[in-house]
């Protein structure tokens, strides 16, 4: 076994094992009608069959950095990196995280080139919203910023998924980064993207009883938990093909 294999092996197997001896971590709870089938599907599959490769880079704020994570690893990227990794063995999957605590869509559009674009990604997570609602910045402004790097990023061949704000415990506060994530909904229609809706997905967990708040926020009042990282990573995997053995088999009686 190629020495790089294994070492992408046993990284996944310690991150598997990090929260403690013996401890299996449950299954995040799966809101049925949150996500939508997979609109990126064809493109990740295209990536890893034609070059047995897959590299995304996760682009935002202190969320993505792993701000409020016991460790560089729980944070979400790493954790979608460890998912994906399981799940397609045989190629080259990785997750560069390019998160930058307290920026705003502007600062993410300012270093698109230098930490995105110059990496060559097939497909970029820009996750955005949540300091621009906090800071008070006009949404359609915003809104603009996000098309513009998705614009950029669409017409070089690299696909987009918009993750949209955290839920936050505080009402005020909260119903500010909800009106952002309501305009980010828009721009990725718009735009035809696929979104990750965090916000929404982190309230019916909530509401639903299904995770409680301090299971997903931490004492600060902002920032997301081990928990909620892991969470986030595993309904993120949703959007990516469970597998390529549908895609690569094709029946001769369908074959043109």
């Amino acid at each position: 076994m190629p020495s790089s294999l294994c070492m992408r092996l046993v990284l996944v197997a310690l991150l598997l094992l990090a929260s403690g001896p013996g401890r299996a971590e449950p299954p995040c709870p799966k809101p049925p009608a949150l996500l939508d089938p997979p609109p990126l599907a064809a493109a990740i599959v295209r990536a890893l069959r034609e070059a047995n490769r897959l590299r995304i880079v996760a682009l935002g704020s202190s969320s993505t950095e792993g701000t409020g994570a016991s460790r560089p690893e729980h944070a979400w990227p790493a954790r979608l990196e460890a998912i994906l990794d399981a799940r397609f063995p045989k190629d080259e999957v990785e997750v560069v995280n390019r998160g930058k605590g307290g920026e705003t869509a502007a600062q993410n559009l300012a270093r698109l080139e230098a930490d995105v674009i110059r990496l060559a990604p097939d497909l970029v997570i820009w996750q955005v919203g949540t300091n621009d609602a906090l800071q008070g910045l006009e949404p359609e402004l915003v809104a603009a910023r996000v098309r513009e790097g998705i614009r950029r990023l669409r017409a070089l061949g690299i696909e987009v998924i918009l993750m949209d704000s955290q839920w936050l415990p505080d009402p005020g506060r909260d119903e500010r980064v909800e009106r952002m994530s309501a305009v980010l909904a828009g721009v990725a229609v718009e735009e035809g993207v696929a979104i990750f809706p965090r916000h929404e997905l982190m309230e019916a967990w909530v509401e639903t009883g299904a995770l409680p708040p301090e299971a997903l926020i931490g004492p600060d009042g902002l920032h997301m938990t081990d928990e909620s990282y892991r969470c986030v990573a595993e309904r993120l995997s949703d959007l990516f093909p469970a597998t390529l053995a549908a895609e690569e088999a094709t029946p001769a009686d369908q074959q043109e």
